[in-house]
């Protein structure tokens, strides 16, 4: 599988070299993902950026704001989704089961 980001497009990718999530010297942060809407990162008015990654095989829907729900933006395993310039709320759901994002906040 390409390994990039994928573009809320969902069909185009970009390369991720500098976008390394889960190595041994940058985990990020891990976020457990329910079948409920959870809280991936709370507001933060200093946020400069954030990379969530998937790391299941299970489909992580987020959204930025409150409310996730299986109609918001798809995260497949190994996907990853950057925003700039956000500082609100970023919750997410999986439709069953449960899902685990790597998160990095700068």
């Amino acid at each position: 599988k390409f390994q990039g980001i994928r573009l809320a497009s969902g069909e185009d990718y970009l390369p991720v070299g500098l976008y390394q999530l889960a190595t041994a010297n940058n985990p990020g942060t891990q976020i457990s993902v329910g079948n409920t809407s959870t809280t991936i990162l709370a507001a933060n008015t200093s946020r400069l950026a954030c990379i969530i990654k998937n790391m299941t095989s299970t489909v992580v829907y987020i959204k930025l704001g409150t409310g996730a729900t299986t109609t918001c933006f798809e995260l497949e395993e190994d996907d990853v989704f950057v925003t700039d310039a956000y500082p609100g709320i970023i919750t997410g759901i999986v439709a069953s089961g449960s899902g685990a994002v790597s998160v990095i906040e700068v």
